[in-house]
């Protein structure tokens, strides 16, 4: 808004007095509220600025006494830059405009993103002016994750098979191993139910409680087989292993829950971080028990040959038999048995030993990680300037270029860079603050070289700047695009 001087001093305003009128008349801030038993509503009311014409038709009440006077009778109102700008962003040496997009916690990331993709396509197609490019994507991170977890399913499915096929048969082989894919989507379910969506700690507690879920599948298979080889008719042995694995098995599946229920029930930001992990670990051996007690022990009598107990049969139909080493462990269990002293000192020797050893282990919240990304924070005094911060980022531009593998880096220069990581928190607009958005990126690293973060953390030039790696953590799918 550019004010005329002649026609403001006829009538006795000010600039001061202009911006007033012209901040009281932004109807941006809430009205009030209406509050009741069950629902509070923020009121709002239209006018807020949108519009070059809105803003000429400002009132200025009481200010002549012919007519009604606006703020474009005597002023000029149009679009320009700000000057001097309160923070800029800058990408390999370029000035460059940030747009962040987060998603919604109901939605798919992979859909989503390839929504957000073909609206980048549309307004880069839009604006032929301009070259704009995605520079952060997060559906990359988070299908690479559940990628990973599909892959460690699948070889742990294998390594199942492989060891069941060896010591139990084909037959049983394939049935143990049915749980495992039944257990995860059992699983899958009630997270869905739970309300919870398939984020990377839901994954790792999947992950985590793989080697738990067909403990319970090879317990029941190997006691109905047994059952089999005394005699018993299919519906006899599923009734009595049934019966006398329910209350160890249960009880087994309990002790697991309440081992992760503190992770599970954890208050505060890191239990916001950190609880899924429990709660998918909990999910999944409940799973594996429901699982063992109907579908597994069905599919062990649906599939019985009747053959259990025979003798000379071939390893890959009974399993593989050894009797030096079934000679060994019952002698072990009988030296156990005879002397309980002697079991209940191997028993608590190993815990005792982790217990020791616990001591001497660092601690911290989330591990380091080899993702290609690293984050440098640099704050200036209060009084430095922007054009003072501007030339420190400059130079640790060319620092980090130096290195080979660098490939993309990013400042946001006075506030804070749009958020990328759920754990990183950001909030000091108005700061001489600066951030990079996506930071450096390593596309490659030669054999035995060491990797940018902790080079730069040992050759830095600058006194005041602390780089530290990002975590291991994926927020929300954030597209940014530069232009």
């Amino acid at each position: 808004v550019v004010l005329d001087p002649e026609a403001a001093a006829a009538l006795g305003v000010t600039a001061a007095d202009i911006a007033r009128i012209l901040a009281a008349s932004d109807a941006k801030a809430p009205a009030g509220r209406v509050e009741g038993s069950g629902l509070d509503l923020t009121v709002e009311v239209e006018g807020s600025f949108n519009s070059l014409d809105r803003v000429r038709a400002v009132p200025l009440p009481g200010l002549s006494r012919d007519g009604l006077v606006r703020i474009g009778d005597i002023a000029e109102v149009e679009r320009g830059v700000e000057d001097p700008v309160a923070s800029e962003a800058w990408r390999n040496g370029t000035r460059t405009i940030l747009v962040a997009a987060y998603l919604q916690p109901e939605l798919q990331v992979d859909s989503w993103d390839a929504r957000a993709r073909e609206a980048v396509a549309a307004f880069a197609g839009a604006t032929p002016g301009l070259d704009v490019d995605i520079v952060f994507a997060q559906a990359e991170y988070v299908t690479d994750r559940l990628f990973g977890l599909a892959q460690n399913l699948g070889f742990s499915a294998l390594i199942v098979f492989a060891v069941l096929f060896v010591m139990m048969g084909w037959r049983s082989a394939l049935i143990v191993g049915s749980a495992l894919p039944l257990t995860v989507l059992l699983c899958l379910f009630l997270i869905d139910l739970y309300g919870e969506p398939l984020h990377q700690m839901s994954v790792t507690g999947l992950v985590v409680a793989l080697g738990l879920l067909i403990d319970n599948a090879i317990v029941i298979v190997d006691d109905y087989r047994l059952l089999r080889a005394r005699g018993l008719d299919r519906l006899e042995a599923v009734d009595k292993a049934i019966r006398s694995l329910f209350g160890p098995l249960l009880a087994s599946t309990l002790t697991t829950i309440f081992a992760f229920a503190p992770i599970a029930l954890m208050p505060g930001v890191a239990g916001e971080f950190i609880s899924m992990i429990g709660i998918s670990v909990i999910f999944a051996v409940a799973s594996s028990f429901v699982i063992a007690f109907t579908v597994i022990i069905a599919l062990a009598a649906w599939f019985d040959d009747g053959r259990a107990g025979e003798g000379n049969q071939p390893f890959w139909r009974s399993g593989l038999s050894l009797p030096r080493l079934a000679g060994l462990y019952r002698r072990l269990i009988d030296a156990v048995t005879a002397q309980p002293l002697l079991g209940l000192a191997l028993g608590v020797l190993l815990p005792v030993a982790g217990v020791a050893a616990a001591a001497t282990l660092p601690s911290q919240f989330f591990p380091q990680t080899e993702r290609d990304m690293f984050q440098v924070n640099m704050t200036l005094p209060p009084a430095a300037s922007l054009e003072q911060t501007r030339t420190r980022t400059q130079a640790a531009t060319a620092m980090l270029e130096a290195y080979d593998g660098v490939e993309d880096i990013v400042w946001v220069i006075g506030e804070s860079a749009p958020r990328v990581y759920y754990n990183v928190v950001t909030g000091e607009a108005g700061r001489r603050t600066t951030r990079p958005a996506s930071c450096a990126r390593r596309a490659r690293r030669p054999p035995g070289a060491s990797s940018p973060i902790s080079s730069a953390r040992r050759g830095c030039a600058f006194p005041t700047p602390s780089s530290s790696p990002c975590p291991s953590s994926r927020a929300r799918p954030t597209p940014l695009r530069s232009s």
